[in-house]
């Protein structure tokens, strides 16, 4: 019998045999999409399904857009403006890269693609054919940035509706995405639809009271009530995020998050790194409920292993394993929650005296209630006078205790410590920068992504920073990335600092870098370092004169109460 006979294949039966790997449901054109519209420096993402997402998919964002030249090119398939060569495989910093995402679903459904850029005075629109292949762009108007809509999933290839769930099902998938995805991008808001009906709407965490709003939108208000702050980092890898308690474990695992730079995945190891550090404290057939961000070199992690990018490849895995375990571990036996009520009282037990401040959360439901104990020994030299730093209050107010001996109660003082190392940086930096044309500075590993409200202010800021000496560029019109920062500077949280720099009128002085680095201050919660870390602050302040009485304060055990309570009240 002789062979078929051996012929090319036609472009739209090309692009819906690879639309295959791409496109499997509705939620995986959700994904592709939100992932550009991050890609391209969005700070608002608005998203919108009918009918699960089999009738119509919409997606828009305020990004930096397409130029209308580059329309053809976007919806064909191996374009890309995120990889010029194989070389840039081993450090991909985009979540998308492989150019196939429009091609493909335009390959399986009816796609209209809308998109300006800011140097336009109105958008432009493509709109697919029957055959998946883009028509003429079109003038249309449309604000700076994109919006894709889809509509009429696999109407081209209808043998592969019948794999598809009822739409409420479909529906459910894509709102556990925009929730994984919106944990990973924490600077971008999110706007959920679901018919019509709003499913998800998570703002932007751009200080401490949208951050804490954020977090009981994407993960329900009990879970950012009782979750605990994980963060670890090792010489080039940094775990961060959030983890619940025992308590909260679930019969299923429907809140367990894993982000790799920005790219939410699911790994077996890694979950059972999370699970081994849990041990014996999650019953059996129970699951931890966690959202965990890992930060490494992108050299580090091969993301190009998995057709839809959600698995990656680790150049040691045992490495990321341990630090995450250890991560976990610490969370689960470090302090606990909030603190609503406060004792302090002296006890005696047969020998000297101790001094016991108690910190326990009153305003938790019935059930366990987690505490706070600090036990300091009677000074030595009777007329010595003995001060204790014993608990930190929403990441800026220090708690120290200053035990007279024979005092009928010890003195409780609270010190501003964003106050104090503002003050004691703006006069440090300004020192350096007055002495030199711009301020000594060291790379850092991952740049900070900073997201500017427009155009004009990340010009702006970009000139501030760039006037102080450090290395910053455009990754958008909006969006920069913060490449180094000053030798003076202490330890701060990225996702905090970027937003700061950007909440803040952008000055080319060091006042202005200064208030930044002090909101982002990431104090060691560990006592040796915390110790050896206030100990260098204090030095500092000694040698540029900067006195701690005005950042300190007298309460007694009532004022501190109201301290605590009203610096962890719901935003």
């Amino acid at each position: 019998m002789n062979s078929p006979e051996i012929r090319a294949l036609t472009d739209a039966v090309i692009n819906q045999i690879a639309a295959g790997e791409v496109v499997e449901r509705p939620v995986s054109i959700v994904k592709e999409l939100v992932e550009n519209s991050l890609d391209a420096g969005a700070t608002r993402i608005d998203i919108e399904i009918d009918g699960g997402g089999c009738q119509r998919i919409a997606v828009r964002d305020n990004g930096g857009g397409i130029p209308p030249g580059e329309f053809a090119l976007a919806l064909r398939r191996h374009c890309t403006s995120k990889l010029r060569g194989a070389e840039e495989l081993a450090r991909l910093v985009t979540l998308g890269f492989r150019g196939e995402a429009l091609a493909a679903i335009g390959a399986v459904s009816d796609l209209q693609l809308t998109s300006r850029i800011a140097a336009q005075a109105h958008g432009w629109q493509v709109t697919t054919n029957a055959h998946g292949l883009p028509g003429q762009p079109v003038p249309a108007p449309h604000p700076v940035g994109t919006s894709v809509v889809v509509r009429d999933l696999f109407g081209r290839v209808p043998a592969r509706r019948r794999f598809l769930r009822q739409a409420q099902t479909e529906a459910l998938h894509v709102l556990a995405l925009v929730r994984r995805i919106a944990f990973s991008a924490p600077a971008v808001a999110f706007n959920l639809l679901r018919d019509g009906q709003r499913a998800l709407s998570v703002p932007a965490a751009l200080d401490e009271a949208s951050a804490a709003r954020r977090l009981r939108a994407l993960f329900g208000v009990e879970f950012a009530a009782l979750a605990s702050r994980v963060e670890m980092a090792s010489q080039q890898i940094r775990v961060a995020g959030y983890l619940a308690g025992p308590a909260l474990a679930r019969s299923q695992a429907d809140l367990q998050m894993l982000a790799v730079n920005g790219r939410t995945i699911r790994d077996r190891q890694l979950a059972h790194a999370v699970r081994l550090a849990y041990g014996e404290r999650l019953p059996e057939g129970r699951h931890a409920c966690y959202a965990l961000q890992i930060d490494l070199p992108p050299a580090a992690v091969d993301v190009n292993v998995h057709p839809g990018k959600i698995e990656v490849r680790f150049q040691d895995l045992r490495e990321v394993h341990d630090l995450l375990h250890a991560a976990v571990r610490a969370a689960l036996n470090g302090p606990q929650a909030p603190a609503v009520a406060v004792e302090h009282a002296y006890e005696t037990t047969g020998g000297p005296r101790e001094l016991v401040l108690r910190v326990a959360d009153a305003g938790r439901p019935a059930g366990p209630r987690p505490s706070f104990a600090a036990r300091v020994a009677h000074p030595v030299h009777p007329a010595a006078v003995a001060t204790h730093w014993v608990a930190l209050i929403a990441g800026r107010y220090a708690v120290s205790i200053e035990e007279v001996p024979d005092a009928p109660a010890a003195a409780l003082g609270v010190v501003d410590l964003v106050g104090f190392a503002t003050a004691v940086l703006a006069a440090r930096l300004q020192t350096q920068w007055a002495s030199a044309p711009a301020l000594p500075s060291r790379p850092l590993l991952f740049p900070i992504r900073i997201e500017c409200r427009d155009g004009a202010h990340a010009q702006a800021l970009e000139a501030a920073l760039a006037a102080l000496g450090l290395s910053v560029n455009a990754l958008s019109a909006r969006t920069l990335a913060l490449r180094s920062l000053p030798l003076a500077a202490p330890a701060v949280l990225p996702e905090v600092l970027g937003p700061a720099l950007a909440r803040h009128p952008p000055r080319a002085d060091a006042g202005y870098l200064a208030t930044a680095l002090g909101e982002a201050l990431a104090v060691p919660t560990l006592g040796a370092e915390r110790a050896s870390w206030w100990a260098r602050l204090q030095g500092m302040a000694a040698e540029l004169a900067i006195a701690l009485g005005p950042y300190e304060t007298r309460l007694d055990a009532a004022g501190l109460a109201r301290l605590v309570a009203a610096s962890h009240a719901p935003g």
